[in-house]
């Protein structure tokens, strides 16, 4: 029986990105280095998420900005994929497109996107190694 699916993939995904976003506003946090964060969180949300990449091939999303994060991340890794684990390569692909965003916006730390990313794949991690397989999260 699956228990990941994508059902809890998205409960367990978008919860600490809205936790994230509440802190950044009580904080008062620069918008472009929330931006930034948020660019890298839900850059690797979409890439692991079960079923995206088979659906953003269909032809009505010919154009749309979730093929272009599945293509920019299927050229990484085939260019990558004998030198760097996955987690990386998921990390490598926005800090490439907000590094394009901070040269045309000159505003914000554009690092910051591996800062998202990196919180992404240890949640990722933590899911998919520890609820799920010892069954503590089920939807």
């Amino acid at each position: 029986m699956r228990y990941y699916t994508r059902k809890n993939h998205y409960i367990v995904s978008i919860i600490p990105l809205m936790s994230f976003l509440l802190i950044s506003w009580v904080l008062k946090l620069d918008i472009m280095n929330t931006l930034f964060v948020t660019l890298g969180f839900s850059w690797n949300m979409v890439i692991v998420t079960p079923g995206v990449e088979e659906r953003s091939s269909e032809g009505r999303y010919r154009f749309s900005f979730l093929r272009f994060v599945i293509t920019i991340n299927n050229y990484l890794k085939q260019l990558l994929s004998q030198w760097a684990p996955k987690y990386l390569i998921r990390t490598i692909s926005p800090l490439l497109f907000s590094f394009i965003l901070s040269l045309i916006t000159s505003k914000g730390y554009f690092v910051l996107s591996i800062v998202g990313s990196l919180s992404f794949e240890s949640i990722y991690f933590f899911s998919k190694e520890y609820l799920v397989r010892e069954r503590f999260f089920r939807i």
